[in-house]
């Protein structure tokens, strides 16, 4: 059933906000953060750090920027914004495949978190958006006879909702201020998204039939976080 997980997660929610009329405690936490990725072998040509390689080295944004409340220090409901772009190490692009990609993804999850005094552990998972972005394959060279030929790209737009079971590791130096890293394995089921060419050259339809969107990977943020809290909620 295709919206079933989103049904689970709106009752999940109602139980959530009844907790939340009954809370003691409720606590705020701004989070940003770096990621680095791992395609799991898929796309193992990537860089994984998110940064774009160009020939002046400028480096693109690849940021997490998250915001989580946790309900009487135990329920943690988060949202999250990311950028990730990133392309192949090697700028000549010298195989046939995935040579980049890029995206943002919205996230809301849920976290159960296991307070041991300065240090937090936190088990959850989300879902999330992917959009604003995709990928570019090489499908073929202008003049396969020649190494300097010029590759020839296709893409395809990013537009799926996927999920995310984490983990989170959370160390504050303050009250309020700390760092942690957080664990996502980041699976888009339903992404069927199709190669374009430019117009002029386009791949062979059996290549876009055959060529799968990368669908799975595993992303690990390094974050800075913030916790406040307001006056406490009374009964």
């Amino acid at each position: 059933m295709k919206f079933g997980p989103f049904i689970i997660f709106f009752m999940w929610a109602q139980v959530v906000c009844a907790q939340m009329k009954n809370s003691k405690t409720l606590t705020h936490q701004l989070e940003y953060g770096i990621n680095y990725m791992n395609f799991l072998d898929q796309n193992i040509g990537l860089n994984g750090t998110g940064y774009l390689y160009n020939p002046d080295f400028n480096l693109k944004p690849n940021y997490h920027f998250g915001y989580r409340m946790i309900i009487n220090n135990k329920h943690g409901i988060r949202l999250s914004i990311e950028k990730f772009i990133s392309n192949s190490r090697n700028p000549d692009f010298p195989y046939l495949g995935l040579v980049g990609l890029s995206f943002n993804k919205l996230s809301l999850g849920y976290s159960y978190v296991f307070p041991f005094k300065v240090f937090f552990v936190s088990l959850g998972g989300n879902f999330s958006y992917r959009f604003a972005g995709g990928e570019a394959a090489v499908f073929g060279y202008r003049d396969p006879t020649s190494p300097l030929s010029e590759p020839m790209e296709a893409r395809l737009q990013y537009n799926s909702i996927g999920f995310s079971p984490n983990v989170e590791l959370e160390y504050f130096l303050t009250k309020h201020f700390g760092f942690g890293v957080n664990f996502n394995l980041n699976y888009y089921p339903f992404e069927n998204a199709k190669l374009k060419g430019d117009g002029t050259n386009e791949p062979d339809p059996l290549y876009v039939q055959i060529y799968k969107p990368n669908n799975l990977n595993f992303t690990t943020t390094f974050k800075l976080a913030y916790k406040f809290s307001f006056s406490k909620t009374k009964n």
